[in-house]
């Protein structure tokens, strides 16, 4: 068969997987090859929806992070168990899973991840849309005290100076290529500094831990960073300053966004408005009720997050809560520029292809 046409909409993308259907784990298989800590209770039930139930389920895909912030309120705050569906949420964080493969195999009806890997699913075939945004402008450039002070100074030139006088490029990490960190990175340095690939040398690390100890060590001079990471290291007094906010090079700068399987759309659209409303209502409460929210996000994360930092983390310029995709729509679509300029998109998929505004005006307005 034929690729379907990126045109053709979400019904030509989900044909297009159908037609995979004998290729792909299903949602028992995936269980059994998850691991054995995942089956023992890590990894909830996956069972998705199905028409012919009394009361479907919904399987939820998230990992315990800002980014995903309005998940942790929605499930501490109950706003899922007035879904007319058995909720089975699947915590990633820890796990050899990756949620992304899991969503794109069918396993889950409901994911928390960022706009960047929802481009690529949508340009491979996956059934995938966005309903709502989580946040924009959420990650800070920094960098070493030495060399912020410079940069204050100097801009751009800095960069150079620092190159010539050590006499390598200067060194900057971030996660991994094409994710959201590693894009924020790269577009400031070469697209809005103007900078030469010969005077930086992007170094990729797994996991905030690794990047945060390069950073700190001295090894790296700069990164890209997030809540509630950024505060963390504020209440640490480490040497770290800010080097740009997102606001000064690109406003709506996207990030975090929940996405829903097509199938959830056509075939229970109640239950995909239902878990939209939850999207909006948590929303609301980040806004108007920090403090609660920082009491489900600290819940939900455990004891590496006090409420206390959690509300200074809800507070900080990093974090503004949205659920309206519109408000993350020019940096969706500068940022699918810069990923097909990089190579990481062939096609033409962007914001319109990305996000279905109907599911959230349904429920907004």
């Amino acid at each position: 068969m034929e690729p379907a046409d990126q045109n053709d909409g979400a019904g030509g993308r989900a044909e297009a997987v159908r037609d995979r259907e004998s290729t792909r784990l299903d949602r028992r298989g995936f269980l059994s090859t998850a691991g054995a800590a995942l089956a023992t209770g890590s990894l909830a039930g996956l069972a998705g929806c199905s028409g012919g139930e009394t009361e479907p389920t919904l399987s939820i895909g998230y990992k315990p992070k800002f980014a995903a912030l309005q998940y942790l309120v929605m499930s501490e705050a109950g706003y899922l168990s007035e879904l007319d569906a058995t909720v089975e949420p699947t915590n990633f964080a820890g796990t050899d899973a990756s949620i992304i493969s899991a969503f794109a195999d069918g396993n889950l009806d409901v994911g928390f991840f960022g706009v960047t890997q929802t481009l690529k699913m949508i340009e491979k075939g996956v059934p995938a849309t966005g309903v709502a945004a989580n946040h924009k402008n959420g990650f800070v450039l920094v960098g070493e005290p030495t060399f912020a002070a410079q940069f204050e100074s100097e801009g751009a030139d800095a960069f150079r100076k620092r190159s010539e006088d050590r006499g390598e490029p200067v060194q900057f990490t971030t996660g991994p290529t094409g994710g959201m960190g590693n894009l924020v990175t790269t577009y400031w340095l070469f697209e809005e500094l103007g900078l030469s690939r010969d005077v930086i040398e992007i170094q990729t690390m797994a996991g905030i831990k690794a990047i945060r100890r390069s950073l700190l060590s001295g090894n790296a001079t700069g990164t890209a960073l997030d809540e509630p990471t950024l505060t963390r290291l504020a209440t640490e007094d480490a040497a770290v300053e800010y080097l740009a906010e997102p606001e000064s090079f690109l406003p709506e700068l996207p990030g975090g966004i929940m996405v829903v399987r097509d199938e959830l759309l056509e075939e229970q659209p109640g239950l995909a408005r239902g878990v939209t409303r939850a999207h909006v209502q948590a929303t609301e409460l980040i806004n108007d009720q920090p403090a609660e929210a920082a009491a489900a996000a600290s819940a939900a994360i455990g004891d590496s997050l006090s409420t206390a930092t959690a509300r200074q983390a809800i507070d900080s310029a990093a974090s503004t809560y949205v659920s309206d995709p519109r408000e993350i729509e020019a940096g969706t679509g500068v940022f699918a520029d810069y990923m097909r300029s990089e190579g990481m998109l062939d096609s033409e998929v962007g914001f319109a292809e990305a996000f279905d505004l109907a599911v959230y005006d349904a429920v907004s307005n």
